[in-house]
């Protein structure tokens, strides 16, 4: 059952990879920790989920036309965190 969801699993990914080129794949080997993300990845910490949910609420409060765009309310609103 387990194998069935891995090979669902890489089948997204792939389609995902193909077509998303901004996407972060996760190795879901058997071998890899089933493909969990790392638990104490020195990439994040704490405070990088409050700071998403402060970009997210301040700068997609309206829709974006653009991914430039997007980018640009992103750092405006970065640029508001004291």
């Amino acid at each position: 059952m387990i194998l069935a969801f891995i090979v669902l699993a890489k089948n997204t990914q792939n389609l995902i990879r193909d077509n998303v080129p901004e996407f972060i794949s996760v190795d879901i080997s058997l071998q890899r920790n089933n493909g969990e993300w790392p638990p104490n990845s020195l990439d994040l910490n704490v405070m990088d989920y409050s700071i998403w949910s402060i970009l997210e609420a301040e700068a997609c409060s309206k829709p974006h036309q653009s991914i430039d765009a997007l980018k640009k309310s992103l750092v405006k609103a970065w640029n508001k965190i004291p």
